[in-house]
């Protein structure tokens, strides 16, 4: 298949994958304001900490049985009914252990641990509500129901902003109601998918398949540290805020800082849908003669891609604030350029992933993520305690810089990602100057960023003109099929 082709279906399965997540996360960003509103930041705090430690602890406890169940599925060799029993056994064990522990919660302990006693049933009902969804979602995705996925998506974000609306505004139940929300939300599109994907016809053969399973765990268990240490990497400043600032203040400051979150996180709501569908192209697309030139070319346009959005994205930080957040969150502003910074090398860091992943390299990526989070932990430790939240923020772009770093290296073993390196890495300093001057509010800060972003522009030129270009092609075949069918 031409590289032609493969973007073409690469960007196929993207759209469907779009209606599916990024219509999600936009109409959940935009029920910010009725949240900001209705709960005050240690309620917002409290909510966050409970999804930030069932992303924490999901992958150690189902061992990242989901991740095994999208590639065992694609694998047309391997059984979908011995895949899929697997799977759901790892998973509902998982939420035996989770529940083995909730008595622990009980027990006298930290501030970060009172808070998750004081909900520690909402708490295991949104872990087996998330665990189940991931598994039959990334089931459904391995057997080819794109369609569907995308449909579940968009279902699950009707189901969230009705509960939200139900629970929040009309019987105002506050947190408890924003708790059931989430829960909820997972529950009806995962019946959703069992049903209209016929997943059910899976049922009556259902069976363990002892070699299979280890076969998956073999592939699997390699991505606990990985998948671990990234949702430490990202939550650790979180916890770290609980313990560290003034009694009182941990809750409050952590709701802000989620809140500010928000904004970033369309960022990584939209790469995340390229993602699932590079992470399919990858995979198709392994050990062929012109991969290296595959993945540069896919590089070169999401990297120019990304960048843009961040450069439009900070300096709307205050204003967009001012509009979106309840005065009590406003200084969420603050914080969301650093964090805008961080979710840029994510997403630059999990395109690289998805090569360790198709070559059966995961083992690879643990290090990468680990010294990352050691550069969070060291950086969010001083750092909070000299210059408050900001300094959080500013310790997660360190952090994800450090891993992004780390795989660009390794991954060129496996695949040759070529890059003009001086010219990115200025565009890189010039752009963290002006997020200092900007979250640190210094006189002329946005004359000084519009300066550094003109200068990026020009450093990128090349990519820049590339991107035209395809959107050109993209529009013109758009133009052409939108003729040929009215003709017809």
């Amino acid at each position: 298949m031409s590289n032609s082709a493969k973007i073409k279906q690469l960007a196929t399965d993207t759209i469907l994958f779009g209606i599916s997540t990024f219509g999600s996360k936009i109409l959940v960003f935009l029920l910010t304001p009725l949240y900001t509103a209705v709960l005050l930041t240690e309620e917002y705090g409290t909510a966050d900490l409970i999804s930030s430690t069932v992303n924490l602890i999901y992958p150690v406890l189902t061992l990242a049985i989901a991740e095994a169940t999208l590639r065992f599925a694609l694998d047309k060799s391997k059984s979908k009914e011995s895949v899929f029993g697997n799977s759901i056994a790892v998973t509902v064990a998982s939420w035996c252990v989770a529940a083995f522990l909730i008595p622990a919660l009980s027990m006298e302990g930290t501030e970060l641990i009172k808070q998750l006693a004081k909900y520690r049933w909402y708490f295991l009902a949104t872990y087996s509500a998330y665990t189940i969804h991931l598994t039959v979602a990334s089931f459904v995705k391995g057997i080819g129901k794109t369609k569907l996925f995308a449909v579940q998506g968009i279902v699950q974000t009707i189901t969230v902003v009705l509960c939200n609306i139900y629970y929040l505004l009309l019987v105002r139940k506050g947190l408890e109601g924003y708790l059931l929300s989430i829960i909820i939300g997972f529950s009806v599109p995962t019946v959703l998918m069992f049903f209209a994907g016929e997943i059910w016809r899976y049922i009556p053969s259902l069976r363990l398949d002892g070699v299979l399973l280890l076969e998956m765990l073999k592939y699997s268990l390699p991505m606990v540290p990985t998948l671990l240490s990234w949702s430490f990497n990202a939550n650790i400043n979180k916890y770290m805020m609980i313990e560290l600032l003034p009694a009182g203040e941990g809750l409050g400051a952590m709701g802000i800082y989620s809140v500010a979150n928000k904004i970033p996180s369309l960022l990584t709501a939209v790469f995340s849908v390229f993602t699932q569908a590079w992470q399919l192209s990858a995979i198709s697309n392994a050990n062929e003669a012109d991969e290296s030139e595959y993945y540069t070319e896919v590089y070169g346009l999401l990297h120019i891609v990304l960048l843009l959005a961040c450069l439009i994205i900070i300096p709307c930080a205050k204003p967009v604030s001012r509009i979106l957040f309840d005065a009590s969150y406003f200084t969420a502003w603050q914080h969301i350029p650093f964090l805008t910074i961080s979710a840029f090398f994510s997403c630059l860091s999990g395109f690289l992933a998805s090569a360790f992943r198709a070559h059966k390299k995961t083992g690879q990526l643990s290090g990468s993520v680990v010294l990352g989070a050691l550069v969070n932990v060291v950086l969010n430790w001083v750092l909070l305690q000299t210059v408050g939240i900001i300094g959080a923020a500013i310790a997660t772009a360190a952090s994800f810089m450090t891993t992004w770093a780390i795989r660009m290296y390794n991954i060129q073993r496996i695949v040759c990602v070529k890059l003009r390196w001086a010219e990115m890495l200025a565009s890189y300093a010039l752009i963290i100057v002006a997020c200092m001057t900007l979250s640190f509010d210094v006189a002329g800060a946005y004359v000084c960023y519009f300066a550094s972003c003109v200068v990026v522009i020009v450093l990128n030129r090349a990519d820049l003109g590339r991107m035209l270009l395809c959107l050109r092609q993209i529009y013109v075949r758009i133009k052409k099929y939108r003729l040929e069918f009215i003709w017809r």
